[in-house]
């Protein structure tokens, strides 16, 4: 039996205008030694033919199909059926630039990481105007564990650790340690990137942008509404404090850091309650927007958070109020801006932390 250097998993749910483009740039790839593995998690749209036509045409493409159970269960599905020596994950409606599996396939076999990440480009596309940010570091060869964590804040804070698709993980290390995505339907990337933190011994970073990504304004699930965003968020805030507590790495700044990064979260729940996905009443919306506010975790992660400009300064003291008038207006005011102006949010959303 061959086995593949890569097993690419892609979960696909109602992909039919994108995924063709993504699929193709995976087969483009300049290293052709890879598995990649679709499930379609019960897609009502002409997913399903497209797929049937693509696996007809490669043999090293393969499908799998489960009724809607969401993303996190379809990339898990995904991974059980994996047998590659690293693991990549992407979704179905971005493209990867040609030489992503080649700079991985570099970078693992001569430094043999845990896991490893490159750089991307993002756009935020909306009605309007398409907006496209790099995000990058230099290259990076860490082998301990504790260079790791030491420059883990950074990388966090250039928005560079949250997501899956820009890593490669050593297929052995997730096994053995029974990583999984959770069922959450946010944060679900975070949360387990946090458990690969956990056991991650050596990292690598290659500087190239070799993903592009696509966040297609309100219809991103990012920007919708979800009963779990706050637990969510929760758990990756205190799962974030207790890796660095027990590394004897959890010092004021890296406290500060984590707040603050908790913070902006907090701060896109309460704009989701403008998504037209958010099915609460005026009365409902001021319960959830008063209920967060009095989270234990969102008074200490205020009490905390001495990290930012003016600007994030500025929004801490109205979460610190804990108005809820106050702090709908505000939220108001970041999703009103996002449909007027989206380019400039976008660039302010992005800005490191240390920048706000």
């Amino acid at each position: 039996m061959n086995i593949p250097y890569f097993s690419i998993v892609m979960a696909a749910y109602n992909a039919e205008k994108y995924i063709s483009d993504t699929i193709d740039s995976v087969l483009c790839q300049t290293y052709p030694d890879f598995e990649l593995i679709v499930v379609d998690d019960g897609s009502t749209d002409d997913t399903a033919s497209i797929l049937e036509q693509y696996e007809k045409r490669d043999p090293r493409i393969k499908i799998l199909s489960q009724p809607n159970k969401g993303p996190s269960e379809a990339r898990n599905n995904g991974i059980s059926a994996t047998c590659g020596t690293y693991l990549y994950l992407m979704d179905s409606d971005d493209l990867l630039m040609p030489t992503l599996l080649d700079e991985f396939h570099h970078t693992t076999i001569q430094n043999g990481c845990s896991f490893a990440a490159c750089g991307y480009q993002m756009d935020m596309v909306s009605e309007r105007q398409t907006t496209s940010k790099i995000f990058s570091h230099e290259d990076l060869v860490l082998k301990n564990r504790s260079e790791f964590l030491d420059i883990l804040p950074t990388l966090m804070n250039e928005h560079l650790m949250y997501v899956v698709w820009n890593k490669v993980y050593l297929r052995q290390m997730i096994t053995d340690n029974g990583i999984k995505f959770t069922s959450y339907r946010s944060c679900e990337d975070r949360l387990f990137n946090i458990a690969v933190f956990n056991c991650a011994e050596s990292f690598c970073f290659i500087d190239q942008p070799l993903y592009h990504y696509f966040c297609r304004g309100n219809a991103s699930l990012v920007n919708r509404y979800l009963p779990d965003k706050l637990e969510s968020l929760e758990a990756f805030y205190d799962g974030m404090n207790l890796l660095f507590q027990k590394a004897s790495k959890l010092d004021d700044k890296n406290q500060s850091l984590f707040s603050c990064l908790f913070l902006k979260g907090i701060l896109a729940c309460f704009v989701t309650i403008f998504n037209p996905s958010c099915p609460l009443d005026a009365k409902g919306k001021n319960d959830y927007v008063k209920q967060i506010l009095n989270r234990d975790s969102v008074r200490s992660a205020v009490s905390l958070c001495k990290t930012g400009g003016l600007s994030f300064k500025l929004i801490v003291l109205i979460l610190k109020t804990r108005f809820v008038w106050l702090n709908k207006l505000m939220a108001w005011g970041i999703d009103f801006t996002s449909t007027r102006a989206a380019a400039l949010l976008f660039k302010l959303k992005h800005k490191s932390s240390s920048n706000l």
